[in-house]
């Protein structure tokens, strides 16, 4: 089961019970969601929303680039090419797969990094865990919309 969240108009569905924390700026909106247990396996869910009206309308190319760069400076990083998808809701989408090795840790994470074009926006969705689960990434990238399109 799903509860349904909103960041500015933004709607999306986190997997049920998780805690929200807020990490937003005067820069961006930023939101951070973490499993109710333990949470033995490390796992965050972050939605970054940015105001890029010149990047969300150019196209794919120039996010795929960026996003591919961004994850070569995280350390011990080794990612997948970029991938374009689009959502369940029609929303142009760029992934990247990978792990990376936080500071101060010896054992690989494992992430998604999802960047969705929504209207001027950028909102990307990042999945680190130790362990992936692939279903709650896809809950969260599946369901982004702008609030009142469904």
């Amino acid at each position: 089961s799903v509860d349904r969240a909103v960041l500015g108009n933004l709607e999306y569905a986190v997997p049920s019970g998780c805690s929200i924390a807020d990490r937003s700026t005067h820069q961006r909106a930023m939101v951070e969601w973490t499993p109710p247990d333990d949470n033995e396996r490390k796992e965050s869910i972050s939605i970054v929303r940015v105001e890029r009206a010149a990047l969300a309308t150019k196209g794919n190319r120039q996010i795929e680039r960026l996003l591919r760069d961004a994850q070569s400076t995280l350390p011990g990083g080794k990612f997948t090419t970029p991938v374009r998808f689009s959502t369940k809701h029609g929303l142009a989408a760029v992934r990247i797969e990978g792990e990376l090795v936080p500071p101060g840790q010896r054992h690989a994470y494992r992430r998604i990094h999802a960047v969705v074009a929504i209207g001027r926006s950028l909102v990307h969705v990042i999945y680190t865990a130790r362990e992936l689960d692939r279903e709650a990434f896809e809950t969260v990238v599946e369901s982004l919309h702008a609030g009142g399109e469904g």
